[in-house]
């Protein structure tokens, strides 16, 4: 994991990151490393940078080398940021073929589909055997059956009600569901056989394998890509957020999940956290996530509570007190986060609107410092750590590096720089 911001006001935008990875392989454990890149420019000549987060790599290729590569052809000239992320996202899934076999998009979404049957449809199906076990103990195969069809029918149902992502339609799914039959059927066949499903039901499963591809539903394994600076005719900086998951069909998986902008007549400055927020969100509102959470869900049990422990009261004045608290408790919650952002967050945000540009790099390497010190002193893993790199871009200087990191000398290799150049 890693912990990144973005902090934009007129005259620039910041960006700052960690240099922690954290490397799994399966049941051996895992190792962090302190010395990844996660921040570059995107252009050699334009004020846009590129920062990735959660995986640094998509299907095996390391988001650095397809960055570089991007960046060593790309020539163009466009007005808005959001131009510009749009060519690199089109450059990335024209080159799909070339930096992703046929055979390793294949696995992906076996992996995914298989992946997802069984943690979400076939868990739900065992830990329901394992509660009848535990009351009965014995298993009634009917009940189990019945159980498992509803289970299915429940997550079609979800998932079918889901967007579609990027370009992708009901006609797009039908035709990888047309196309993947006998490979999908393979897998449905792995995990549910010993159910005796009839064809309706497995149809719903293909259909679920294809939905988890074409439509909004990401697991945690993403890549997180972000692209900052100006457009050639804009005045204030913007930044653009993808995740992306994965490739299949020559087709890349993502969507835009961020668009933060700095606009001449509203916002003129923003702080938006990556990653491993909960830190940098505790310092900006004055309390942690996790407590905002917690105290939200009292405020949503707190009717049920009241309701159920009046001795005897009819149910329908139950239900009506219940609609009462729920209604106060909402006006309590949305006056609590009001109070919030105004004692806290929104000083802050009006103060990063007036800083110079220095203080706006000290401020995003101070945030980001204050995260790693919060794995230091905590028994959690310090999945945020080594050097902080942070970047500038202005209209009138472009990208600047304020830190930077190198896994070696500069002064003792003056053709870096050269071929950096030679563009």
């Amino acid at each position: 994991m890693t912990a990144q911001i973005g902090i934009l006001n007129k005259r620039a935008i910041v960006l700052a990151t960690d240099s922690a990875v954290t490397i799994q392989n399966g049941q051996s454990g895992k190792k962090i490393y302190n010395s990844v890149n996660k921040l570059f420019a995107l252009s050699k000549i334009k004020p846009i940078a590129v920062m990735i987060y959660g995986n640094a790599e998509l299907l095996g290729a390391p988001w650095e080398t397809m960055i570089k590569v991007y960046r060593k052809q790309f020539k163009g000239d466009y007005k808005k940021l959001d131009d510009y992320a749009n060519n690199f996202m089109k450059w990335l899934e024209e080159e799909a073929k070339r930096l992703f076999s046929s055979k390793i998009q294949q696995q992906y979404f076996q992996s995914s589909v298989g992946s997802f049957y069984h943690s979400v449809i076939l868990s739900a199906i065992k830990k329901e055997m394992q509660k009848m076990l535990d009351d009965k103990g014995t298993i009634d195969e009917k009940v189990i059956v019945k159980f498992s069809k509803d289970k299915i029918n429940e997550i079609h149902k979800v998932l079918k009600s889901k967007n579609f992502i990027n370009n992708f339609d009901q006609k797009y799914s039908d035709y990888l569901i047309k196309k993947h039959e006998k490979d999908i059927n393979k897998i449905v066949d792995e995990f549910f056989s010993k159910l005796s499903l009839s064809t309706p039901f497995k149809k719903k499963l293909r259909e679920i394998a294809c939905y988890l591809f074409t439509k909004d539903i990401f697991s945690g394994h993403y890549s997180g890509v972000v692209i900052a600076g100006f457009g050639d005719d804009e005045l204030y900086p913007s930044l653009v957020e993808f995740q992306i998951e994965g490739v299949f069909e020559n087709r890349i998986k993502y969507k835009r999940e961020n668009v933060r902008d700095i606009q001449c007549d509203g916002c003129t400055a923003r702080i938006v956290p990556f990653a491993q927020d909960d830190v940098i969100h505790n310092f900006l509102l004055g309390i942690h996530p996790a407590n905002i959470e917690y105290f939200d869900e009292i405020l949503k049990k707190y009717p049920s509570t009241i309701a159920d422990n009046i001795g005897k009261f009819p149910k329908k004045k139950k239900d009506a007190l219940k609609k009462k608290i729920e209604k106060k408790n909402k006006e309590i919650f949305d006056k609590f986060l009001a109070e919030t952002h105004k004692q806290f967050s929104d000083p802050i945000i009006s103060m990063v609107g007036l800083m110079p540009i220095t203080e706006m790099c000290d401020f995003a390497e101070s945030l980001i410092n204050l995260t790693s010190l919060r794995k230091k002193v905590t028994m959690q893993d310090e999945t945020v750590g080594g050097e902080t790199e942070v970047i500038s871009i202005t209209k009138g200087e472009g990208l600047i590096w304020i830190k930077r990191k190198h896994y070696f000398d500069p002064k003792l290799n003056p053709g870096f720089v050269n071929n950096y150049l030679n563009i």
